[in-house]
């Protein structure tokens, strides 16, 4: 099943090689808004892995030891265009992103925002109001428990 899908992601004090974009600072609470056109699930197991080959900019992130996922925010049955619009509504509410970070083949400035220094539930909210103000159904799954 194909969909859209945002990692919540907590990052300790680190700088990480990110493929052409060269080496980047991480510190904070950060959402990356994806779609998998083929099968979501499989895709969402891919990013909670350590262990996978490099292939998109945000592997290079997941596989970092300072590196967690916490929260999953996914819909299920949308189309791919969804993944740029819940993208703008979170650049809405970001206090920075990183320029290029998995918009390669869009139009965006990224699909990385960073949301918060520490509170991962206010990141939580903004990400679930992005999908909301897109009138998306959606659910999450948290792995902070």
């Amino acid at each position: 099943m194909h969909g859209i899908y945002a990692l919540i992601i907590q990052v300790e004090n680190t700088t990480i090689r990110v493929g052409s974009l060269g080496m980047i600072h991480f510190d904070g609470i950060y959402a990356y808004i994806g779609s998998a056109l083929n099968s979501l699930e499989y895709r969402i197991r891919r990013h909670l892995s350590k262990s996978k080959k490099i292939h998109w900019h945000i592997d290079s992130l997941t596989v970092s030891d300072k590196t967690s996922v916490k929260y999953v925010v996914y819909a299920k049955s949308y189309s791919k265009h969804y993944e740029c619009i819940i993208s703008k509504n979170i650049a809405d509410v970001s206090i920075g992103y990183v320029r290029g970070f998995g918009s390669s083949d869009c139009k965006c400035l990224s699909h990385l925002y960073l949301l918060h220094k520490s509170d991962l539930y206010y990141a939580v909210k903004l990400v679930n109001d992005a999908f909301i103000l897109c009138k998306i159904k959606h659910s999450q799954y948290d792995f902070n428990i």
